[in-house]
C-alpha cells in the first residue's frame, strides 16, 4: 500500500504510524519521523488495538455535513507557505502557518496537523516542524527551504569535524617515528611514511561528514544514540591500535587489536546504511585502508617477531 502511490496521505501517514509501531518505536520517536503529534498517535493506536486496521486508516463514513475547509481555503494556507515568512523568522513552521492563516481571515481555526496534512498532499513529502517546511516548489520556498536544509547540518558538522580532529590529534602524539620504528623490517611494497598522514586526514574527514549525514537523517533519537556509540568506540579502538603498535612496540597486540577495529567500521558501514546510503558509502575508504594496514601489520609481525623481548 505504501508503494502504490493511490491512496490519500492521510491514510499512508496512518499507515506508516502504524508500522513504526509495530517496529516498537515509542510515541516520541514516530512523531519525529512521520511528523505526527502524539496525541494522535495514541488515538490511531487505540482505534487500531479496540477497532482493527481498517478503522485504524480509515475514517468513519460522513454524516453528509459539509467539510470543514473548502479546497480555497487549502490552496490558500498551501500557497502562504510559499511566501517570506513574517520579519523576524527564518522560516515558516506549522504552527506560525495556522497562526497566520487564522489572523488573515482565511480559517477560523486552523491545526497544526492539518496544515501538515495539506502540505504532504500537496507535494507528497511530511512536513518537519523542527527542520523547516518541505513546502511545493515555488520562486519565493526554495530560499528558505535551503536556509533550513543547511542550518540542521551545521551542528553535527562541526560535532563531528571536532571529534575526528581531536581522535587524530591524539592518535598522532601516539605515532613514534624514532628508532625503533625505523629498525622494523616492512615489505618493499610499504608506502612511504609521508603517505599515511594526507591518507588519514581524508578518512578522517570522510567519516565525519559520514556521521554528520548519518545523525541528520536518522529516524529516531534512539538511532542516534547508537550512531554515537558506534563513532566512540570506533574511535576508541583506533587509538588504542596507535598505542600499541607505536607507544608499547606491540606490533603482535596491535595485529590483534585491528580485527576489532575491521569489524568496527564494517557494523558503522552498514547501519549507516538505514539512515544514508552515501553516508555509508564515504566509510568505505576507511575500511578498505584498514584492511590494507591490517595486512600490512601482519608482514611486519612476520618479518620482526618476536616482540617484548628484554
Amino acid at each position: 500500500m505504501l508503494q502504490s502511490g493511490v491512496h490519500r496521505a492521510r491514510v499512508l501517514r496512518r499507515a506508516q504510524v502504524l508500522l513504526k509501531a509495530d517496529e516498537g518505536l515509542s510515541n516520541e520517536e514516530i512523531s519525529e519521523h512521520t511528523g505526527v503529534s502524539e496525541r494522535t498517535i495514541r488515538e490511531l493506536r487505540r482505534r487500531y488495538a479496540c477497532e482493527g486496521l481498517e478503522r485504524a486508516l480509515h475514517d468513519a463514513p460522513r454524516s453528509g455535513k459539509p467539510p470543514k475547509f473548502t479546497a480555497r481555503q487549502q490552496k490558500q494556507v498551501i500557497a502562504l507557505a510559499c511566501t517570506d515568512p513574517p520579519e523576524g523568522r527564518a522560516r515558516w513552521t506549522l504552527t506560525l502557518l495556522a497562526e497566520t492563516a487564522v489572523q488573515r481571515g482565511i480559517v477560523k481555526s486552523l491545526s497544526k496537523s492539518e496544515v501538515a496534512l495539506w502540505l504532504a498532499e500537496a507535494d507528497g513529502a511530511p512536513a518537519r516542524v523542527h527542520q523547516g517546511l518541505r513546502a511545493p516548489a515555488g520562486p519565493r520556498a526554495g530560499l528558505n527551504v535551503t536556509k533550513g536544509r543547511y542550518a540542521r547540518y551545521a551542528r553535527p558538522v562541526a560535532t563531528a569535524a571536532a571529534l575526528a580532529v581531536a581522535i587524530a590529534a591524539l592518535g598522532t602524539t601516539m605515532t613514534d617515528l624514532g628508532p625503533w620504528y625505523q629498525s622494523l623490517k616492512v615489505p618493499p611494497w610499504k608506502p612511504p611514511d609521508w603517505l599515511f598522514g594526507p591518507a588519514w586526514t581524508t578518512i578522517f574527514a570522510c567519516a565525519a561528514m559520514s556521521a554528520s549525514r548519518a545523525w541528520v537523517h536518522a529516524s529516531s533519537q534512539l538511532y542516534r544514540a547508537r550512531l554515537l556509540a558506534l563513532f566512540l568506540i570506533n574511535g576508541l579502538l583506533n587509538l588504542a591500535w596507535s598505542a600499541l603498535f607505536f607507544a608499547a612496540h606491540r606490533p603482535d597486540w596491535a595485529m590483534n587489536e585491528v580485527v576489532l577495529l575491521w569489524a568496527s567500521i564494517f557494523v558503522l558501514v552498514v547501519y549507516t546504511w538505514r539512515a544514508s546510503p552515501f553516508a555509508s558509502l564515504l566509510l568505505v575508504p576507511y575500511l578498505a585502508w584498514v584492511s590494507f594496514a591490517g595486512v600490512l601489520n601482519w608482514h611486519i609481525v612476520k618479518l620482526n617477531a618476536p616482540f617484548g623481548a628484554g
